[in-house]
């Protein structure tokens, strides 16, 4: 089971608390560094995000790179991949 930014190190439970006090994903990564290293944990906190799942299965490439896709359309215009997330 996946449970962390492996960069950041910073466990699912604290992003999933950080989104339950009103946290956008653009300042929880802001304040966590989460989403802004290698890219793994991307998709993970997409899944954490919508599900509130703390604990997730490791993912296939195919359905991170869809999850990744979608993680991308709740940030804000440049603060994407290529962006400063």
């Amino acid at each position: 089971m996946v449970t962390q930014c492996v960069c950041h190190r910073v466990p699912f439970a604290e992003i999933k608390r950080l989104a339950a006090s009103g946290m956008s994903i653009s300042a929880i990564s802001a304040q966590t560094k989460c989403c802004t290293g290698c890219g793994m944990c991307r998709p993970y906190v997409f899944v954490v995000l919508t599900t509130g799942a703390t604990a997730i299965p490791v993912l296939s490439p195919r359905a991170s790179a869809e999850l990744d896709a979608r993680l991308e359309s709740l940030l804000p215009k440049g603060e994407g991949k290529s962006g400063t997330a």
